[in-house]
């Protein structure tokens, strides 16, 4: 793994997994293989490795953890991604076992927080720019309408050959 040799890993890795080992092993390498998965950019095989680790073994915060990042970044699943985080900071073993990441989750909270406050305030903004554009197009149509009004009629215009009246028109 150290040495970037991926493919072989998870080779190794699964045959591991195929044969007999002690529950804390087992467990270690399914984490490891999600790792290696989450290398290789296949988050989707990455997330059901952890997931797969997370049912063996509810209490391996680690693989909680690098679940809710896919939650967060890949997946986009903010809103869940950020009760996990939530939930994982509650967590007793994640606090004893991996602290360091315990206080990153709770920043991720406070990013999620703030990300969804400006984004509400982005909406807002949104909402009231279109309600201008809105009432100046209304405007606009009240203005056309007074200016064919004053220039003789819903046609509007200065008066043409075709208008006047003077010719008729060709059969």
């Amino acid at each position: 793994i150290k040495q970037k040799q991926y493919d072989d890993a998870v080779k190794y890795l699964k045959s591991a997994l195929l044969g007999k080992l002690d529950k804390n092993t087992r467990i270690r390498s399914m984490f490891i293989l999600g790792q290696i998965y989450e290398y290789q950019g296949d988050n989707t095989r990455a997330a059901e490795q952890f997931e797969a680790v997370i049912k063996k073994h509810p209490d391996y915060p680690q693989a909680q953890f690098n679940l809710i990042v896919l939650y967060q970044e890949y997946y986009l699943k903010i809103d869940e991604a950020r009760q996990m985080w939530v939930d994982f900071i509650a967590d007793p073993v994640a606090n004893k076992v991996i602290p360091g990441r315990v206080k990153e989750a709770k920043e991720r909270v406070k990013q999620i927080d703030e990300m969804k406050k400006a984004q509400e305030k982005a909406d807002a903004e949104a909402a009231l720019m279109m309600k201008k554009m809105e009432e100046m197009e209304r405007l606009q149509r009240e203005l056309e309408a007074q200016e064919a009004a004053a220039n003789g009629g819903a046609e509007g215009g200065a008066e043409t050959p075709e208008n006047s009246g003077s010719e008729p028109p060709a059969e």
